[in-house]
């Protein structure tokens, strides 16, 4: 799967940790230019949203995005949104990303 694809159909994507679901992809976060994903919103059961950087995050072949360790979920975006970041919760929008930006310029690639 491209990143390209990846970035198209990732929002309502289900997040687990070592097979335990932890929440789903609520948004992107974007650099300032708002052309490199580099992290995902995942909005836990208790309603908390929390930071799943890009390069943490693996796609599996199930539809699901998997991360190894629940350290890997950072409490809070805002470290990001104060430098810059853009949550991006719109598909239209993440659709014409994907469209622009090839799969070199995505921050982070899937792991082996």
């Amino acid at each position: 799967m491209t990143a390209e694809h990846r970035l198209r159909h990732v929002l309502g994507t289900p997040v687990g940790v070592l097979g335990r679901r932890v929440g789903y992809v609520s948004g992107v976060l974007l650099d300032a230019s708002e052309s490199h994903a580099i992290g995902l919103e995942v909005m836990s059961p208790d309603l908390v949203p929390r930071f799943l950087p890009w390069v943490a995050a693996r796609f599996d072949g199930d539809g699901s995005i998997d991360a190894y360790s629940v350290f890997l979920l950072i409490d809070s975006c805002e470290p990001y949104l104060e430098q810059g970041a853009v949550i991006c919760r719109d598909q239209d929008r993440l659709d014409g990303i994907a469209d622009e930006v090839s799969s070199l310029a995505l921050v982070g690639t899937e792991r082996s």
